[in-house]
């Protein structure tokens, strides 16, 4: 049973032998969980630049250089508590 059990819509977190977090809900109160879903822990990072460099040569004539840049970074480990 989970700790708080009894209210309706109960969210209980389990631990699997692998170590692996699960949240399992009880919706109904019957102490047998609805549904589960796995930790939905992740980290997500993006970085996105551009340059742009604009030269007009002569009068009516330009000259435009464009730099564009662009990482990202995934782990499947976060902090959704």
């Amino acid at each position: 049973a989970c700790p708080g059990a009894g209210a309706a819509g109960t969210i209980c977190e389990h631990a699997d032998p692998d170590g692996n977090r699960q949240y399992r809900v009880d919706l109904d109160d019957d102490q047998a969980a609805d549904f589960s879903f796995a930790d939905p822990d992740f980290n997500f990072k993006q970085l996105r630049s551009n340059l742009v460099l604009r030269w007009e040569y002569r009068p009516g004539s330009t000259l435009f250089l464009v730099w564009s840049q662009g990482r990202s970074h995934y782990e499947p480990t976060g902090a959704f508590d």
